[in-house]
């Protein structure tokens, strides 16, 4: 029998070029995400190699597992040069197939691996295929990774099939440290989810120290530019702004649209932010100044921090505060971007020295211990030396504190008036705490919390007797009132928890507070109109950092600018990247939101593999500018912004990405310029913030359906092509009106149906509307206003799910396919929460069913005159099923899912995770312009646009009246 053979190289990389039916190689008329025989990963010594040329398939463990389906070949294909590559095919949705070496491979004790592979999916369903690699331990279990590498998995790459266009090649990696007792390891391929069709090459095992130090050599990050050359003489900038009159910022409407008023004149909102803290001039704003980005982002650190020179900050209780080198920080950026004006970032933590003067006014936890942090990050709790470079945070609830930063704020804010650098300030950012993001990463149980606590409870319920009632105790008063302990219950129960709905709603809303009082004082000090911007960090996931306060943003009188972070790893070309905001929400209240675009994901930086993986590095200019495109295109469709986030300085050297950065903010330029065409997509996704609040979160970790429920169900959808605005509930329940332009509503989060709710989920059932419900929906009161019973079934049981009888729409649940089933069950690392159930009545169709017990898992049914559609398992809501259902309802659905569409009445920007033919229908009478080629599109005889998409490939058009 042949047999793999362990070699110290890895062979060169294939690269083919046969295409499948209605795939081209290259485009003029979009961008793409790749181009064959581009980038590939360095090569690294292998210890083990699959010698695919010399073996046959009886050479491998080729197993179908839980009723999969499919054929595993060694094949060569027309531009491999008669190279082998193993073809998988799987040809159904259930199971898995694992293909592994019949024999193993023996490893010392401690050794740290890397399995690595190379791969190119084809015929895959966009988010819904699954393919990654394994190690089987000595014991024979499937290990899903060595826990040395904290950069681990990587992103949906290292775990969906992404389709790709021939000729190109990811890489997929596993990581595994052996136990002490040594023996033999297999790597293994695992193909799952729905079906599809994928070439695997170059499976090798490398030793993990020496590929990452490879890895590393490879970055193309050589640290920042010093850019004191690119600054203005000081007399010249000096003359210029003593000529310069003052600048002001606030947010309008104009031409039809939100936007960003700059001395009272339109301006597109995008915007050059830099994080350089360096007494050198790392800040790159005239390279984006040059290329037409004129509002500019520099940062000011307050507190200085502990273990840290210097340099990075400007106030310490010892010291003080110097604001003239803090002013002198802002001249130099303004020096360098002379004809820019600017936001600051108020870096405001307490500095390091802050505890020792006031002990009792630092954050702790219940048990009286102190949360460290450092100038970035929280410690986390159970670190039993605390490192030089960490110190006690103060408690965002200490007003001492407060007054202090006031304090400070108010000196600058004076020194730049007198320097008049003031007049070209016209926004402030506010940054602090966990991530700079005012996270609230761990409950706080200090002093000044529970006074701020009380504070609270006495503006909500005003005495002593209102509380007693809402707690169900007796004898209470809020001036003593003590924060309560969070249990491990999944769900709070109305009546029953409110003290602890209570303390997780203050904690949730304290930093935004606390930010809502500093932006109040930082424009009286300004005296002018400026705008200020806060930042949040992961609303509504099932993370304890997630912001559950957009609801007070909106209503906020001092703040008028929210940022936020695409999800990092799917940014690359190929995977779903929905906007998680509810952007309509914010253009109603006049509030703008900025795209935070991240610039690692060019430049690479000290990240190893899988941490550019994580924040989804493009390896050449192709595949960034694609992903810039996409994002951009998503702004431009919903009529906000986005800032380049410049995070450790000097990632701008290269000319193209200014160059692809002004070319967009100009594209942005001429569409806000013209007045909007009014239009509105049909179908809304409703997000119930106050809902959402009945999950426990503060001390769970087995919250994947909450991430299911409403982060990936949101993602997912993208691919629907779809386009679809997203609300917080709260607007549509004080103005129902609001649900009349939409066919379809999709509600998430709204765990309990109180009266209010009730009273606009009536409203709603008529004109034939289609309203659906997500998981959780009425799971703790109230789920009979959604037409529905609802009931649990204990945790432990699969989530899986199977089609109903004829119904031939993808219906497989994200809770199996991406989460829970396919991939942990391969790795035996399993965990099922309870499963949400929906009995079934007289006349309900069912389109899927629980694989475990035939139980319900989406049901659609007639209530009043409209259809209401109820999805039991977490993300169990396809794009598929999701363009019907809108189809269905009479909304409007511009072509085939497998295409993320972002639009307005007059952009379109379409992002192919399916290649092939595609036919778009404008929502508008419309002159059809391709704005990459500057021609107009004719359409065919149905009115519609005909395309032939890459994998991965962005298009733009700009739709003209006729």
């Amino acid at each position: 029998m042949k047999s793999f053979v362990a070699i110290l190289a890895l062979a060169a990389p294939l690269l083919l070029s046969a295409e499948p039916a209605g795939q081209v190689s290259a485009t003029e008329q979009g961008w793409p995400g790749s181009v064959p025989g581009g980038w590939q990963a360095p090569e690294s010594p292998a210890l083990w190699k699959a010698d695919l040329d010399n073996i046959s398939i009886s050479d491998l463990s080729v197993e179908y597992h839980a009723g999969a389906m499919g054929t595993v070949e060694l094949v060569t294909t027309p531009d491999s040069n008669g190279k082998k590559v193993l073809r998988i095919t799987k040809r159904n949705r259930a199971g898995y197939i694992t293909v592994r070496p019949v024999k193993g491979f023996p490893l010392k004790p401690g050794a740290k691996i890397q399995q690595a592979v190379r791969i190119q999916g084809h015929e895959a369903t966009p988010e819904y295929s699954l393919g990654f690699v394994v190690i089987q331990d000595p014991s024979g279990r499937l290990m899903r990774n060595g826990n040395f590498n904290g950069d681990f998995p990587g992103g949906p790459r290292q775990k969906l099939l992404i389709n790709a266009l021939p000729g190109t090649w990811e890489r997929k990696l596993s990581y595994y440290q052996q136990p002490e007792k040594g023996g033999e390891i297999r790597p293994v391929i695992v193909v799952s989810g729905a079906s599809s069709v994928s070439l695997w090459s170059d499976w090798v095992l490398e030793d993990y120290d020496a590929a990452a130090k490879v890895w590393r050599k490879s970055l193309p990050y050589k640290g920042p530019k010093v850019r004191d050359d690119e600054k203005i003489p000081r007399d010249k900038f000096k003359a210029a702004l003593d000529a310069d009159s003052d600048h002001t910022a606030k947010v309008g409407m104009a031409n039809g649209g939100l936007q960003l008023l700059v001395d009272g004149k339109p301006v597109v909102p995008v915007i050059y932010k830099s994080k350089a803290l360096s007494l050198k001039n790392y800040f790159a704003g005239r390279i984006l100044q040059e290329n037409g980005i004129r509002i500019q982002v520099t940062t000011i650190r307050f507190g200085k921090v502990s273990g840290r020179p210097y340099r990075k900050g400007f106030w310490s209780m010892k010291d003080g505060v110097d604001v003239k080198a803090a002013a002198e920080r802002v001249r130099d950026a303004m020096r360098a971007s002379d004809k820019s004006n600017f936001i600051l970032s108020f870096e405001m933590d307490a500095p390091y020295d802050f505890g020792e003067r006031h002990p009792d006014e630092v954050w702790r936890t219940e048990d009286g211990k102190i949360v460290y942090g450092s100038y970035v990050h929280a410690l986390p709790l159970n670190v039993q030396k605390i490192p030089h470079s960490y110190w006690p945070w103060a408690s965002n609830h200490s007003l001492v504190w407060r007054n202090a930063l006031k304090e400070v704020i108010a000196q600058f804010v004076e020194e730049l008036k007198r320097s008049g650098l003031s007049k070209r300030v016209i926004g402030v950012h506010l940054s602090g705490y966990h991530d700079h993001q005012f996270s609230a990463i761990y409950p706080d149980f200090s002093k000044p919390a529970k006074e701020a606590f009380r504070t609270w409870l006495r503006e909500k319920y005003r005495t002593d007797a209102a509380l007693c009632r809402a707690w169900g105790r007796s004898g209470l008063q809020i001036a003593t009132a003590e924060p309560p302990s969070f249990g491990k219950e999944l769900f709070f129960q109305p009546g029953k928890d409110q003290d602890k709905l209570d303390y997780y709603t203050f904690l949730k809303h304290a930093p935004f507070r606390m930010q809502e009082d500093i932006a109040a004082f930082i424009k009286r000090s300004f005296g002018k109109e400026i705008v200020v911007l806060r930042w949040c960090q992961a609303a509504f996931s099932c993370y304890y950092v997630g912001a559950y306060d957009i609801t007070p943003f909106l209503d906020s009188p001092s703040i008028d600018v929210i940022v936020a972070q695409p999800n990092y790893q799917r940014r690359l070309p190929g995977t779903a990247c929905g906007v998680r905001m509810p952007l309509a929400s914010f253009s109603r209240h006049n509030k703008l939101f900025l795209n935070e675009f991240d610039l690692r994901t060019y430049a690479g930086d000290f990240m190893t593999e899988t941490a550019c993986f994580n924040a989804s590095r493009a390896n050449d200019f192709t595949a960034w500018e694609n992903q810039d495109k996409r994002l951009a295109g998503q702004m431009i469709a919903n009529r906000h912004g986005y800032w380049y986030y410049d995070m450790y300085g000097g990632w701008f050297s290269a000319p193209e990405i200014a160059r692809e950065i002004g070319e967009n903010a100009e594209t942005y330029r001429k569409i806000a310029s013209a007045p909007a065409r009014k239009w509105s997509p049909s179908a809304a996704f409703v997000i119930d913030e106050e809902g959402l609040r009945y999950h426990n979160l503060p001390y769970h970790e087995h919250f994947y359906s909450i991430e299911k429920l409403l982060s990936d169900q949101m993602q997912i959808l993208a691919a629907s092509g779809v386009p679809c605005d997203v609300w917080l509930a709260e607007d549509f329940i004080r103005d129902p009106g609001l649900a009349k332009q939409y066919r379809t509503i999709v509600f998430c989060g709204m765990l309990n149906v109180d009266q209010r709710r009730r009273k606009m989920l009536d409203a709603l059932r008529n004109d034939g509307r289609t309203l659906i419900y997500l998981a959780d929906t009425g799971r703790v009161g109230g789920a009979d206003a959604t037409g529905f019973q609802f009931k649990e079934s204990p945790a432990g049981k699969s989530h899986e799910v199977f089609p109903a009888p004829g119904v031939k729409v993808n219906v497989m649940s994200a809770m199996h396919n991406t989460l829970v089933e396919d991939f942990f069950r391969a790795t035996g690392d399993s965990y099922h929460p309870g499963r949400f159930l929906a009995q079934k009545a007289p006349g309900d169709k069912v389109y899927a069913t629980y694989a475990v017990d035939g139980a319900p898992a989406i049901l659609q049914r007639k209530t009043g005159n409209a259809q209401s559609v109820c999805l039991c398992s977490g993300g169990g809501l396809t794009p598929e099923l999701f363009s019907q259902l809108v189809k269905e309802s009479g909304g409007y659905v511009p072509g085939r899912p497998g295409v993320q569409i972002d639009m307005s009445g007059d952009f379109v920007s379409l992002h192919a995770l399916t290649p092939g033919p595609y036919r778009f229908r404008p929502p508008l009478p419309s002159r059809v312009l391709n704005i990459k080629t500057g021609e107009f599109v004719s359409p065919d005889a149905d009115g519609q646009i005909p395309m032939l998409l890459n994998a991965g490939e962005v298009r733009w058009f700009r739709l003209l009246p006729r």
